[in-house]
C-alpha cells in the first residue's frame, strides 16, 4: 500500500518536472535574425506580441511570452522606442531589452562650412530661415549659429531637435572660447566673435591660412 501511495504521489511530480524542463527549453530557443522594432507609445502587450509574431520574431509562444511578462513585471515596464533586435537572443533576452529604453541611436554629421541650407537638406527637409529662427526661439538669423560636429538621435526626433542640439552646442563652444579671448577690446560679444569667425571662414577654407587672415580683420577693426 505504501508503494501504491508513493508512486501515485511521484506522478504528479515526474510529470511537473517534465514539464518544467520543456518549458526552460521552450524559453531557450532564440530569434532567427536582426530586425529593428519599433514599439509605440502607449503599445500593449498584445500588439507587441502579434507584430513579433508577424515577423518572425518571437522565439517563443505568445502566450509563453505573455506569462514571462507578467511574471518577471517587477522589473519595469516596457518602454517606447525603436529596438534593436539581435539573432539569437531569447524571449527573456527580448523583454529585458524591451525594458531597458536602449533604444537605436542614429548619426548624422555637419562637417564646418556647411550653410543652413545644407544643414536642412542632410535631414530631407528644407523649411524657410524665419520659420526654423521661430521654432527655436531666435530673434537673429539662424544662418552660421549650428556647430559642425556629429550628432546623436533616435527614431521620432525632429530635425528642429537635432538643430537645437547643434544650438546648443555652439552656444557651449561661443561660452568657452569667450572665457579664454584675451584682451581682445573691438569685439564686444560672442556674437561678434561669431562673426567675424564665419568672415574668416568665407575668406580662406585652408585651415593653416586662417589665423593669418585673422590677424588682417583684428587689426583692421583696432
Amino acid at each position: 500500500m505504501l508503494k501504491r501511495i508513493v508512486v501515485f504521489l511521484s506522478i504528479p511530480l515526474l510529470l511537473l518536472s517534465a514539464f518544467a524542463g520543456l518549458l526552460y527549453l521552450h524559453l531557450q530557443q532564440t530569434t532567427d535574425a536582426d530586425l529593428a522594432f519599433d514599439i509605440p507609445r502607449g503599445d500593449n502587450l498584445s500588439s507587441i506580441v502579434q507584430r513579433l509574431q508577424g515577423n518572425q520574431s518571437l522565439p517563443v509562444d505568445g502566450a509563453v511570452f505573455k506569462a514571462l511578462a507578467l511574471l518577471t513585471r517587477d522589473e519595469g515596464p516596457v518602454l517606447a522606442g525603436q529596438y534593436q533586435i539581435l539573432k539569437g537572443m531569447t524571449a527573456m533576452d527580448l523583454l529585458t531589452l524591451f525594458r531597458s529604453g536602449k533604444v537605436i541611436q542614429y548619426r548624422i554629421t555637419f562637417p564646418e562650412g556647411w550653410r543652413l541650407s545644407d544643414w536642412l537638406n542632410a535631414m530631407d527637409d528644407a523649411p524657410y530661415k524665419a520659420q526654423v529662427a521661430k521654432v527655436l526661439g531666435l530673434e537673429h538669423d539662424p544662418e552660421g549659429w549650428f556647430f559642425p560636429d556629429t550628432y546623436q538621435y533616435v527614431k521620432g526626433d525632429s530635425d528642429v531637435t537635432i538643430l537645437g542640439m547643434a544650438l546648443e552646442r555652439m552656444a557651449q563652444v561661443l561660452d568657452e572660447e569667450w572665457s579664454r579671448r584675451g584682451m581682445v577690446s573691438h569685439l564686444e560679444s560672442p556674437t561678434d566673435a561669431l562673426t567675424l569667425a564665419s568672415i574668416i571662414e568665407k575668406e580662406t577654407g585652408f585651415e593653416p591660412d586662417r589665423p593669418v587672415v585673422a590677424s588682417v580683420f583684428h587689426n583692421r577693426l583696432m
